[in-house]
């Protein structure tokens, strides 16, 4: 069966699905894009079959295939758009609409790259288990934190929904509360910030800051217990070190870092360039076409360093996640994919420290910053892995963590554990639903 899609530039959009015309108001075409995909997704769910969704816009005219569990398959693409080496807007720059679910579980969806059995590159959503929990009434007296006892409980008229740093998220009467998430105290804010929809509510930290996003331009920055709210800038990005944010339009973007829990815009240092990710007390990092990467430091000179491919002829086919000594990306080269993470120290010049080739039903996720390789074989592990990480089947990735089950119920990740499924978590902390509530428990820092 097909659909169609045509997308304006204003961001608007009329989708006709199954002979009926929906029209779609966004405030940015990247976010219109990603709801056209979640409807056809959610309509392929509903029928059982695959969708043909041919869609318009000033680019060009394309066409993908969208599978009822998410996947897409690339049929034809752009006329005029060449190797894609730059941050996909549509994936990386905004949060999918999150559905709400009367269960106590949610869904987060994901970024993944996926190879198809012809070897060909597609983009999916890849669904990542997570949990947002109603609460239900706390003990009169929190335990006391043991190692392995709660450390608090979630006050019974408070929806968790995310956790970053140190700091829980939830909502109260639809507006947002904050919560130290090792003692349960709560944050004061300076008025009410309201929560028009707990889907996208998303929570991202470093540095010392952790941004709690409320909707796909606004939110709130929390440094030293102390709120800062922000409106209309942009959704947030967290693939480096510290959150940034990315608004404007896929023609006009805007670019944001924090400095003392403040966003400040930023410029790219070169026309082209793509924020990746935030560096400590208000740095950058831009991806750059051709592969190369530009550190823009909160004092002293930027540095570009051109990463060096894994075999000759290599293009970037997916800039994933950058720390400030790292960058990984996946490489093309002819049918073959590679994965890599290269050294962009300092004293780095972009060499591979590690690299690996995708096999045919291989497929590679970004999530909170975390690069995950998924295996054919259904297994899943961080990327690049350690003698102390996990890999399992059906992951759950909290903050930059990637937990696995175990036979004992409990979650497992490095050396940390947790006597149940992690709901979300921040640095020390778990969200575990148990006893008919929503516990936040203590863990441990894995090894590294």
């Amino acid at each position: 069966m097909a659909a169609t899609a045509t997308v304006e530039a204003d961001g608007s959009a009329i989708l006709s699905l199954d002979g009926i015309d929906h029209k779609i108001g966004g405030t940015s075409v990247d976010t219109t894009r990603l709801r056209i995909r979640e409807l056809v997704t959610e309509y392929a769910a509903k029928t059982g079959q695959p969708q043909t969704l041919q869609a318009h816009d000033s680019t060009g005219t394309w066409q993908t295939i969208i599978h009822p569990d998410g996947r897409t398959e690339a049929v034809s693409s752009r006329a005029d758009a060449g190797p894609s080496e730059t941050l996909p807007a549509a994936e990386e720059s905004a949060e999918p609409e999150i559905p709400r679910d009367t269960s106590f579980r949610r869904f987060k969806v994901t970024s993944r790259v996926v190879l198809s059995a012809a070897g060909g590159l597609l983009i999916a959503c890849a669904v990542t288990a997570a949990v947002s929990i109603t609460s239900n009434p706390a003990p009169a007296t929190p335990p006391a934190a043991t190692g392995t006892g709660p450390l608090w409980t979630i006050p019974e008229n408070v929806t968790a929904l995310a956790a970053a740093g140190l700091v829980v998220a939830g909502t109260s009467d639809g507006s947002l509360a904050l919560y130290e998430g090792p003692t349960g105290k709560a944050i004061p804010m300076q008025g009410k910030v309201a929560v028009p929809d707990a889907g996208l509510v998303k929570a991202a930290s470093g540095d010392g800051l952790t941004v709690i996003s409320v909707s796909e331009a606004s939110g709130v920055a929390v440094v030293q217990g102390t709120v800062h709210p922000y409106e209309g800038k942009g959704a947030v990005l967290d693939r480096g070190p510290v959150p940034v944010l990315v608004g404007g339009t896929a023609q006009a973007k805007t670019f944001w870092v924090f400095n003392d829990g403040a966003p400040v815009q930023v410029q790219p240092p070169e026309r082209g360039n793509s924020l990746f990710g935030g560096l400590p007390g208000g740095g950058s990092i831009w991806a750059a076409a051709g592969g190369k990467v530009t550190y823009v430091p909160a004092s002293g000179a930027p540095r570009t360093i051109p990463l060096l491919p894994p075999v000759p002829g290599a293009t970037v086919s997916t800039w994933l996640s950058a720390g400030e000594a790292t960058t990984t990306i996946l490489w093309k080269a002819g049918n073959s994919h590679v994965l890599a993470e290269h050294d962009t120290s300092a004293e780095g010049k972009g060499e591979i420290k590690a690299k690996t080739a995708l096999e045919d039903g291989d497929t590679v996720s970004t999530d909170s910053g975390l690069t995950v390789l998924h295996h054919k074989d259904g297994t899943s592990e961080a990327y690049p892995a350690t003698a102390h990480d996990p890999r399992c089947a059906d992951p759950v990735i909290t903050s930059k963590t990637l937990w696995c089950p175990g036979p004992d119920s409990a979650w497992r990740s490095g050396t940390a554990s947790v006597p149940g499924q992690p709901a979300a978590a921040g640095a020390g902390f778990a969200l575990i639903f148990q006893d008919n509530h929503t516990q936040v428990l203590p863990t441990t820092q894995p090894t590294k």
